[in-house]
């Protein structure tokens, strides 16, 4: 949440919104959760996004994948349209 609210929010000329969502579900015969953080913020171009030198981001997938290995992160942005990283464990 804090590269969101320093790198998605922070930039805006007008106020911004940080939404954080979590749900229990059923998938696959399992219980598991859904974790949504959502911002409306000035958003980026998320194509090569799994680059290497992503080395925070590849951080957190790989212990997302050590600690949950059937875990699911994915991120949706674009510009001027916001960010929503939703993790599926």
């Amino acid at each position: 949440m804090e590269n969101t609210i320093l790198h998605g929010i922070k930039p805006l000329e007008r106020t911004g919104t940080l939404t954080v969502k979590a749900s229990f579900r059923r998938h696959g015969g399992e219980d598991g959760a859904l974790i949504e953080i959502i911002d409306d913020g000035i958003g980026f171009d998320t194509a090569g996004i799994e680059n290497k030198s992503n080395i925070g981001l590849q951080n957190v997938i790989g212990r997302l994948k050590m600690t949950w290995p059937q875990s699911h992160f994915q991120i949706t942005s674009s510009p001027d349209n916001g960010t929503t990283v939703a993790i599926e464990i």
